[in-house]
């Protein structure tokens, strides 16, 4: 008898698995692995699109910080040959706006800065270029390209409509009326143009709107320029304008 039970022990310890349970284990692990793979594969891409988004994000914000430095910094540079041509050498278009800001380079001196949406393949570019204003004609212009990839862009200005663009619609409409509100209907009230040019101010606020090709966000800019005072203009008193320009 206690041969018989020390056979059935040893027969027990010597027993394994079977081959059915055997293939039952390994199509289970290959199920577990197959999801593992996947879920793994799932969260690289999951990440792959938010870190693509974030850098887009970043690069948009990067340039807007740089395009509401340099609106803020608009000097309002007062120009003109003659008395009746004066007026602010800022020339804004819808695409394109060139304007004086304090230098970078030159402590006290001055900047042309242009600011322009440049076509290229596959979409549209906007480039800063700068050049020193006491250099005039010779100096140097540096270009650098803020952003890329961009699918349109647009610039707009509010505040009072410009003398040039007025209509003769409104201008007789002024002849009209009487009193203050004959003057006040011929000056019209702020709106937003897409030119500013010839005016004796700067305008009131900037707009700057874009789509990305990447289908990325870009919200609205809109920036008020810090500077409405032409500080190195020393006025004078026969002709009421700054002296020298």
């Amino acid at each position: 008898m206690t041969a018989l039970r020390h056979h059935n022990r040893s027969r027990a310890a010597e027993s394994g698995f079977t081959l059915l349970e055997l293939l039952i284990a390994t199509t289970v692990l290959a199920f577990l692995s197959l999801l593992l793979f996947s879920g793994l594969r799932f969260g690289t891409r999951v990440w792959e699109k938010t870190e693509t988004a974030t850098t887009a994000t970043n690069r948009v914000r990067a340039a807007q910080l740089v395009l509401t430095e340099e609106i803020r910094q608009i000097y309002p540079f007062f120009a003109g040959d003659a008395a009746a041509l004066k007026s602010v050498d800022f020339a804004g278009e819808t695409q394109r706006m060139t304007f004086f800001a304090p230098s970078k380079t030159l402590l006290g001196g001055l900047d042309l800065i242009t600011i322009q949406a440049v076509p290229e393949q596959g979409g549209v570019s906007l480039v800063v270029a700068s050049k020193p204003e006491l250099e005039g004609a010779r100096g140097v212009v540096t270009n650098y390209t803020l952003i890329r990839g961009l699918k349109w862009f647009q610039i707009s200005y509010y505040g009072p409509p410009s003398p040039a663009t007025a209509s003769s619609t409104q201008a007789s409409a002024a002849k009209r009326m009487v009193g203050a509100n004959a003057a006040e209907s011929a000056s019209g009230p702020a709106q937003w143009t897409s030119v500013w040019k010839g005016q004796k101010k700067l305008p009131l606020l900037v707009r700057i709107r874009a789509a990305m090709v990447d289908k990325s966000d870009w919200p609205d800019l809109v920036v008020s320029p810090r500077i409405d005072v032409d500080e190195s203009c020393v006025l004078d008193q026969l002709t009421k304008y700054c002296q020298g320009r």
